[in-house]
């Protein structure tokens, strides 16, 4: 992960570096913070639950004098104003690689993340004239519809490692769709788990194919649809969970709070030969957005040499000065 965000993050945070700098920190500086802390503090209050609006102003009033009388300055911000943090877009065709050796020599794993950028996702329209969220419902059918055959393969069939996954994920407001593999089977290194990942997509390529040829299977992609609607049409339990999604919608440059109902409608609009169209636009086709973090520990030799149609990225900050924004 920490390699695919220092690309994919136009500000990233190296949190080791951090860390380090905290250790370094004086007791009298930690004293000097403490005094000076609500002069520099950024608060967000919110209230919720059965408690009036008159009573939440006055609440926040006392939070907002309390802060005045310790030297705090009081900014409003209009949240509509928000937007998502800038997101590097990765060149499309060729996957690119990034090679590391494991920090901690006596460490026997190693560990692959395969990226693929989908997309932004759209509230008010989707791509090539879809409905809004068709970027999202793609990478929840995919991540649905392989997370079976993905582990079958990987772990079970080929046994690469202890670990074999594929999920799907969005980073402000861009559809990710990851493969990852951690292990330490002799044999099976970074760049080994890297070629059956291609293979595995080969595989579903096929299959999907074959769906695309009948009325089989269209059944069974609207059953796979289907599914997938009822995790999404899911209400909130509680007045907390209701609470937690609609501060997410609050906080995201979006503010829709129609999204589930037009993921719903994106979902239903997807047809099997839709979805075999989108597969191969973003994942096995040249237009395809791919980046392979491979991460080598002790069991395996980090090969000199990279695949036909591969980038090796060496110099990270120098491949990401080049790269546009979504």
């Amino acid at each position: 992960d920490k390699y695919i965000d220092s690309i994919v993050f136009q500000e990233f945070v190296d949190w080791t570096d951090v860390k380090k700098a905290a250790g370094e920190i004086s007791q009298l500086e930690v004293k000097e913070y403490m005094t000076n802390f609500l002069a520099d503090i950024s608060l967000s209050c919110s209230t919720f639950g059965n408690v009036g609006k008159e009573h939440a102003i006055r609440y926040s009033n006392i939070v907002k004098e309390k802060l005045v009388e310790h030297g705090s300055t009081i900014q409003n911000e209009d949240r509509r104003s928000l937007k998502d943090q800038n997101i590097n877009q990765l060149p499309s065709g060729p996957s690119h690689v990034i090679r590391r050796s494991m920090e901690n020599p006596d460490e026997v794993n190693s560990a692959t993340l395969v990226m693929f950028q989908i997309g932004r996702e759209e509230a008010d329209c989707g791509i090539e004239g879809s409905p809004p969220y068709t970027v999202k419902a793609f990478t929840g059918l995919v991540e649905l519809i392989m997370g079976q055959s993905c582990f079958s393969y990987l772990r079970t069939e080929k046994q690469l490692g202890y670990m074999a996954f594929c999920y799907s994920r969005s980073y402000n407001g861009v559809s990710n769709f990851f493969f990852g593999v951690q292990g330490s089977r002799p044999g099976a290194g970074p760049d080994v788990v890297d070629r059956e990942i291609n293979n595995l997509i080969a595989q579903q390529h096929e299959t999907y194919r074959l769906l695309a040829q009948g009325l089989e299977g269209e059944l069974k992609f609207e059953e796979v649809k289907e599914a997938y609607s009822d995790t999404i049409s899911i209400k909130p339990r509680t007045l907390w969970d209701k609470s937690q999604k609609l501060t997410e919608e609050i906080y995201s440059s979006t503010r829709d709070f129609d999204r589930v109902d037009k993921l719903l409608a994106a979902i239903k609009s997807i047809t099997v030969k839709k979805f075999l169209e989108l597969y191969e636009k973003f994942i096995v086709g040249d237009t395809k957005r791919r980046i392979s973090s491979q991460v080598y520990g002790s069991s395996h030799v980090m090969p000199d040499t990279i695949e036909e149609g591969e980038i090796l990225v060496e110099d990270i900050e120098a491949f990401r000065e080049h790269l546009t924004l979504f």
